[in-house]
């Protein structure tokens, strides 16, 4: 078992080669690019004149999406598990910490994983391969990427500021929500939401990785990275709603049943994104 150094503890570290830094990315755009194979060349017909991402129009629907009930629940959700989750924070920490379920390399590839630097990587991949494809549909996810991850990294910092919860291994006191758990999540929101689940798959594993790894690593709490998640799924969610017209939300409203207990989906299911069930009270 690793040992502790004063205040602090040492995450499990077996460095990864140097050649291997560039894997994570790599392993992501190939999946991309697989995704982008199933991408029309044109967007939809209802999508033909989305509000183009960080314009105001985009960020006043993005605002407006934000009070979707579905998204509301769906952030509640992981409010209540990082609630139910907390009590038992030291105890799961300390089985990750010692146990290594994932691997003694796992904490040095979650954490380059996690890297800010691929969200821009990402971002200037999509938007400038959609300009040369002459694909407005890959080149607006570029900019939706972006976006997505610079709200979830805004809020994250706001409840890192003022939260103020110190990190198991008592480095500082930015441990919730994990910045690399909300930024992953967003992520992989974003991909499913526009490439469909050939990308989203991966990417929510890819997330889902990377956020135990943070446990591992004694970097953060089991409930740090469900709050992160929690947070990077709901801001993702909102941003790519915003590209829907006006009449989308009250579709789907019309298209329920009546009020009381319902079943609704997150997001409504379609060929390419058969969405996750909500059971809501609707009065």
């Amino acid at each position: 078992m690793p040992k502790a150094s004063g205040d602090a503890i040492s995450p499990p570290s077996l460095r990864l080669p140097r050649r291997g830094k560039g894997l994570p990315f790599a392993w992501l755009l190939s999946w991309v690019l697989l995704g982008l194979l199933a991408t029309p060349a044109q967007s939809s017909p209802e999508m033909d004149t989305p509000p183009y991402p960080f314009t105001p129009t985009h960020l006043g629907r993005a605002w407006e999406a934000a009070g979707d009930r579905d998204l509301l629940l769906g952030l509640g959700a992981g409010a209540l598990a990082t609630l139910l989750v907390y009590p038992l924070d030291d105890e799961i920490s300390d089985w990750f910490y010692e146990q290594a379920p994932l691997g003694p390399g796992a904490y040095d590839l979650g954490r380059e994983m996690g890297h800010r630097k691929y969200v821009a990587w990402v971002s200037l991949g999509l938007a400038g391969g959609g300009l040369l494809l002459g694909n407005r549909h890959i080149r607006d996810t570029g900019a939706l990427y972006l976006e997505a991850n610079l709200i979830t990294a805004a809020f994250t910092q706001l409840f890192k500021a003022t939260v103020g919860r110190v990190r198991p291994d008592g480095s500082n006191d930015h441990s919730f929500p994990s910045g690399h758990a909300s930024a992953t999540m967003a992520s992989a929101r974003v991909l499913q939401m526009r490439f469909g689940w050939w990308v989203g798959a991966p990417a929510y594993a890819a997330a889902t990785f990377v956020g135990l790894s943070r446990i591992q690593g004694k970097k953060h709490y089991p409930s740090d990275v469900i709050f992160g998640w929690a947070v990077g799924f709901y801001v993702a969610s909102t941003v790519v709603r915003a590209t829907e017209p006006r009449g989308a939300a009250n579709a789907r409203e019309d298209a329920g049943v009546a009020k009381g207990t319902q079943l609704s989906w997150l997001p409504t299911p379609s060929f390419s994104d058969p969405g996750l069930p909500l059971v809501h009270l609707d009065f």
